[in-house]
């Protein structure tokens, strides 16, 4: 990875840390190093920060949007990874489906910091989503 990737991890880890408001863990943003990092000028919070977050946050708002409908067509959120449909939308959802419960497993094993807040894993659950 270069400098630039280096940087960009940096900060999204420490608004990650800053969002979950948690201890820290091995690899993760301890204060005496998120303040060398301030001491060598890094901003955490830069605009293109802010608009990954935003964007992410959409994509998010657009799945569970998508998840709600597939359910209520369905009578249920398992949606297939590879459903033979031609439907891109379907396919899309599908894979997003599984890589969240890829993040909930790691977030089982260990606390890290992920997009997967409570918050959002509770809107899932809410629609009955099954994560095994």
């Amino acid at each position: 990875p270069n400098l630039g990737d280096w940087v960009i991890r940096q900060r999204r880890d420490y608004r990650m840390q800053q969002r979950r408001k948690a201890s820290t863990e091995d690899g993760e943003l301890t204060p005496e190093r998120i303040q060398q990092l301030r001491d060598v000028g890094l901003d955490f919070c830069m605009p293109e920060v802010v608009y990954y977050e935003r964007a992410f946050d959409a994509l998010w708002a657009e799945r569970i949007q998508q998840l709600t409908q597939f359910r209520e067509q369905n009578g249920h959120c398992d949606v297939p990874s590879d459903s033979g449909v031609s439907l891109l939308e379907t396919e899309d959802l599908g894979a997003w489906v599984s890589e969240q419960r890829q993040f909930y497993q790691v977030l089982k094993k260990r606390d890290v910091p992920s997009h997967l807040t409570q918050d959002r894993i509770d809107e899932m659950n809410a629609l009955g989503f099954k994560w095994e």
